[in-house]
């Protein structure tokens, strides 16, 4: 994607962002909740002076990396190039990140930028621009580039993996053609954990919301989680996670694609990556209740990721005016 070709788009999705998808759409009245991320793109890795070869086999590393345990869904290459959208890209702004998320029909957008021997990771929305998980590690330096690109890379994108706050969602099963189902006095509810998850016949299970509302990464204390509802895992059948509703928040209703968090598997990440000496970027939930509080410091909060935004949006008035 040439640069006058990628300026050209840019107007015309800003312009359709004004016109055609509000900043409530993805904010709503309340804030940013963010989505399941399940379709990623991740662009060529950004050097100089190292080889192309390795370069592309460390992008084919951190894309096979992603899609293990069937969590994720990584954009071809093949699809990028047909796109004119496979070339590297370091820090995107937001207007950019929107853009290229609308364009690739993307959940995130994945950037990886080698500067000297110093790798780093950004991971943004696809649907507001936000920067939701940032890494950066030195590489050795009494090792070749070569020798060691391609583990830490898969390492760092494995962390991203594991930093994540929610370990699946909620499905709608074909045979219910509902999110959720009344079944002996039980609400029921099928979920999609992955194809390696650990979870166990009991495990509590909570139905999440994720609210940003600071201008760090989102997953890195940017944001907040939201309890909704809790219940239990009561069946695993061929891959199946069956769980049941507990109690939840009045006026909750379960939906398709709501997120789910394991406490357990939490629990159980954070202690093998402190065994391993990373930083565990863990975003604690609330408790569940009808109401949290904390209103006033939320708004607060949530003023300069909505003046960003507004910058945004008037950028893109402008750019109708200009066009």
């Amino acid at each position: 994607m040439t640069w006058a070709f990628f300026n050209k788009l840019k107007i015309f999705f800003l312009v359709t962002l004004i016109l055609g998808w509000p900043l409530t759409e993805a904010f709503g009245e309340k804030g940013f909740d963010l989505h399941l991320i399940r379709r990623i793109v991740v662009f060529p890795i950004q050097a100089t002076g190292v080889d192309k070869d390795l370069l592309e086999e460390a992008w084919w590393q951190a894309r096979d990396e992603l899609t293990r345990g069937q969590r994720h869904v990584v954009a071809s290459q093949q699809f990028l190039i047909k796109s004119d959208a496979f070339q590297p890209r370091a820090d995107l702004q937001p207007a950019d990140a929107i853009l290229l998320g609308r364009f690739l029909d993307a959940h995130a957008l994945m950037s990886v930028v080698l500067d000297d021997r110093n790798l780093a990771i950004n991971v943004y929305d696809g649907a507001t621009g936000v920067t939701l998980w940032h890494l950066e590690r030195r590489l050795h330096p009494s090792l070749t580039i070569k020798d060691q690109l391609v583990s830490v890379l898969r390492k760092m994108i494995k962390q991203f993996v594991d930093d994540l706050p929610y370990q699946g969602f909620t499905v709608k099963d074909s045979l219910w053609e509902a999110p959720s189902i009344l079944k002996d006095g039980e609400t029921r509810v099928q979920l999609d954990l992955g194809a390696d998850s650990r979870v166990e016949v009991g495990d509590l299970v909570q139905w999440i919301e994720i609210s940003v509302h600071l201008l760090d990464p989102v997953f890195q204390g940017g944001g907040s989680i939201k309890v909704n509802a809790e219940g239990h895992v009561i069946r695993i059948e061929q891959g199946k996670v069956i769980a049941r509703v507990d109690r939840s928040v009045p006026g909750y209703r379960l939906k398709e694609f709501s997120l789910v968090r394991i406490p357990r598997l939490v629990k159980l990440i954070e202690n093998e990556n402190k065994d391993l000496g990373k930083i565990v970027s863990s975003m604690a939930p609330s408790v569940l209740r009808p109401e949290l509080g904390g209103a006033e410091r939320a708004d607060s909060e949530k003023r300069p990721l909505f003046t960003t935004l507004s910058f945004v949006g008037s950028l893109a008035a402008f750019l109708l005016l200009a066009f």
